[in-house]
């Protein structure tokens, strides 16, 4: 486990889906997954104070498709790779008992499983203006550090589409 400061703007790129991913937890601070493909940007996710991005998801969207983690404001982040914790606890090295690891392990992904779960059923049940004042309610500060295109893509919607949720004038069709 690696504890750091990374400052606004920071970017990971380029992580490439590996055994057991790269987890970060965001101690304080906020940040978003994306990946890039044929040039346009899709934000995957959002995290902020005490909440775990996991990398390892993309395997589906397709080879050559790496996520990118950018840091929204400045950030205390603890960042491990599952493969390397689980080697250094195998080897008796870590100080942490392999069953203390699988709980804690059992508990990010419980709780990721849930957030999943959420945003699945929000974006196959909910309208535009549903998804967009669940999102606010799940990350009030969202508005303060993401852009309406970064906001608009984790939805699924266009950003005039969110311009006009915004202003009132939205009226699903």
């Amino acid at each position: 486990m690696v504890d750091e400061h990374v400052r606004k703007g920071y970017c990971i790129e380029s992580l490439r889906p590996t055994p057991g991913g790269t987890a970060f937890y965001i101690k304080k601070g906020a940040a978003r997954t994306f990946y890039i493909d044929k040039g346009r940007e899709y934000t995957l996710s959002f995290a902020f104070d005490d909440d775990f991005i996991i990398t390892n998801t993309l395997t589906g969207i397709g080879p050559g498709v790496p996520m990118n983690v950018m840091f929204l404001e400045d950030s205390d982040i603890v960042t491990f790779v599952h493969s390397e914790m689980h080697q250094t606890i195998h080897e008796g090295i870590s100080d942490v008992s392999p069953l203390e690891w699988t709980m804690f392990l059992n508990a990010i992904l419980y709780e990721y499983a849930g957030y999943l779960e959420e945003r699945l059923f929000n974006l196959y049940n909910a309208s535009a203006r549903e998804r967009y004042e669940w999102v606010l309610r799940r990350y009030p500060r969202l508005g303060e550090v993401a852009t309406t295109t970064q906001i608009a893509s984790f939805l699924g919607i266009t950003k005039e589409t969110l311009y006009r949720i915004r202003g009132g004038k939205y009226s699903a069709r």
